[in-house]
């Protein structure tokens, strides 16, 4: 079952926006279902190359308006731009509220495509530890790469320093005994979750990887030449205050690839 066929995109008249519903539009996997969905103010002007099945326009909040019209439609993801306005850098309120909110994927793109090879496909990058989250983003990320024909890389950092709660008890645990046994079992693990994603999909190429830079600098660079980064997020109220942790914060803030935010307890059905 496709993961990306059914999909609701935020349009605000902004270039983020419409960026995002050009990359949308390319990967959709048929039927070509997107519902393009617009809070407050003139409906803005669908591109004329873009097919779209519907365009409402909602007189609630932005996030609510994008929320609400993908319980109805049975969404699959919704699509957003970064910067809600296109206004300035970083997260933007909308996507802040998005992500809280959002039952399903969300998946920030910010900037027009870049040009790729024609005979090199891009991975797409599950970045995962241990836990809820990391299953549920590996588990997507293998569905998406798999609907479209691209390698996925399973990707694990080590070397920031965990705190519990905020990581999980094993990266916690795993860090007392030495960088060397943090990474073996990080490995161990991204050894197990690629032979149950091969169960599901025989046919996908799946590499491991983990990475001893910070979490950030990690995810960056395997972001640079990625079709599309995939991180897990926890609890609606683990999430309340930020971007699930601060590192996630500044993952999906600072990265120019798309990124989608997989909750923990999506399933993939």
């Amino acid at each position: 079952m496709s993961v990306f066929s059914n999909l609701v995109v935020g349009l605000d008249g902004s270039l983020t926006a419409e960026h995002a519903l050009r990359w949308a539009a390319d990967r959709v996997v048929a039927p070509a279902d997107i519902h393009v969905v617009h809070s407050g103010g003139a409906t803005p002007n669908v591109p004329a190359d873009v097919a779209v099945s519907t365009i409402q326009s909602r007189d609630v909040s932005p996030a609510d308006a994008l929320v609400d019209a993908a319980d109805e439609v049975r969404a699959d993801a919704i699509v957003i731009g970064p910067h809600g306005s296109g206004a300035g850098s970083g997260v933007g309120s909308v996507a802040k509220n998005v992500l809280r909110a959002a039952s399903i994927p969300v998946l920030v793109v910010d900037g027009l495509e870049p040009p790729r090879s024609a005979t090199v496909k891009p991975p797409v990058v599950a970045c995962v530890g241990y836990g809820e989250p990391a299953q549920a983003a590996a588990a997507w990320a293998a569905q998406y790469a798999s609907d479209h024909e691209l390698p996925l890389v399973l990707l694990h950092a080590v070397a920031y320093r965990p705190v519990f709660p905020l990581d999980s008890g094993t990266d916690a645990l795993a860090s007392y005994f030495g960088e060397a046994v943090t990474a073996s079992w990080a490995m161990d693990e991204l050894k197990k979750t690629a032979a149950a994603l091969r169960e599901e999909h025989p046919d996908l190429v799946i590499t491991a990887h983990v990475d001893k830079r910070s979490v950030l600098k990690a995810v960056r660079a395997a972001g640079e030449l990625a079709e599309l980064v995939v991180l897990g997020k926890r609890s609606d109220e683990e999430f309340l205050h930020t971007i699930g942790t601060p590192r996630l914060r500044r993952l999906v803030a600072r990265t120019p690839f798309p990124t989608a935010v997989v909750p923990a307890q999506f399933s993939t059905r």
